[in-house]
């Protein structure tokens, strides 16, 4: 499972387009963003991989 977290940070950039800022503020909101989009994502892939296991 963990080898899939870098497409996962691939996909969210694209989807987002993040764009390097300077304020803190933004960047903690892409974080938590990043970490919900990180873990939906891996559990959807888990759940799948146990309805076809």
């Amino acid at each position: 499972k963990p080898y899939m977290i870098h497409i996962f940070h691939e996909q969210f950039e694209e989807e987002h387009k993040i764009n390097p800022s300077a304020s803190g503020q933004t960047s903690i909101v892409e974080s938590s963003d990043l970490s919900n989009y990180v873990n939906a994502k891996s559990g959807l892939y888990f759940a799948l991989y146990l309805l076809f296991a």
